[in-house]
């Protein structure tokens, strides 16, 4: 079923024997979905026998295939000649490979004040943010470019 509104295109499915309701915007190719079932692990099961992996990205799962942030941030530091300094902020667990990837990973805190517990346990000498949301990110940037 499709349906069309002002600000994109959808293609919904209905709900599956997995218990997990697709929604596609066509537009961005972003993936949006809604587990139905109490299962995250049959998710990543049924994601991973299609050669896709299912992350935790703050408010939503994210469907991806091969390709993630770390991977992109690799490419981009290869494509660089010479000595460079690398830095990453993220607070979910769809971040971890990027900060993995980088010389100062920086866990930005959720809006209740705590750091995710992935990227805690992933990453226990990370710098932290002082404050959640984009007022840490902020504050995190600007005390690097001072410490230059």
């Amino acid at each position: 079923m499709s349906r069309r509104n002002r600000r994109h295109a959808v293609r919904t499915w209905p709900k599956s024997p997995s218990g997990v309701h697709i929604e596609i915007n066509v537009h961005s190719l972003a993936f949006a979905f809604i587990l139905l079932s109490p299962s995250e692990s049959a998710l990543a099961a049924a994601a991973e026998r299609r050669g896709l992996r299912v992350t935790w990205g703050g408010r939503f799962h994210h469907l991806t295939g091969p390709a993630d942030k770390g991977r992109a941030v690799r490419q981009l530091l290869a494509l660089h000649s010479g000595p460079v300094s690398s830095v990453a902020l993220g607070d979910s667990a769809n971040d971890l490979t990027m900060l993995e990837a980088v010389d100062r990973p920086v866990l930005v805190p959720r809006p209740d004040g705590n750091v995710s517990e992935v990227l805690a346990r992933a990453l226990p000498s990370a710098e932290r943010a002082p404050w959640p949301g984009p007022r840490g990110w902020n504050e995190a940037v600007l005390a690097m470019l001072r410490d230059r």
